[in-house]
């Protein structure tokens, strides 16, 4: 109801449900971690989530309906590529 509500309030008819033709955002997290084990309540899980879980946890991520993330890689990014311009940046910068 929030997220249809609120992009009613808007005026986006394109967001707020997880439907075909809609824009979603959407994130798969591993809940077969310790983290979760036999959480009390619907309340315990989202505190373990925030407080618990952290980002090593996000498996996949859809952003617009595209998957930015897949099992735990960035689809949009060559991480390593990444990784080596960090480091050569991070040596120039130190000198």
């Amino acid at each position: 109801m929030a997220t249809r509500d609120g992009a009613a309030a808007i005026g986006r008819d394109d967001l707020g449900a997880i439907e075909a033709g809609r824009v979603a955002d959407l994130v798969h997290v591993d809940l077969d971690d310790p983290a979760f084990v036999a959480p009390e309540d619907d309340a315990q899980l989202l505190s373990n989530l925030v407080w618990a879980g952290g980002s090593r946890l996000v498996r996949d991520v859809w952003v617009a309906g595209e998957q930015v993330l897949a099992d735990g890689e960035p689809t949009r990014v060559d991480r390593r590529a990444a990784t080596t311009a960090l480091r050569a940046a991070s040596a120039r910068i130190r000198g």
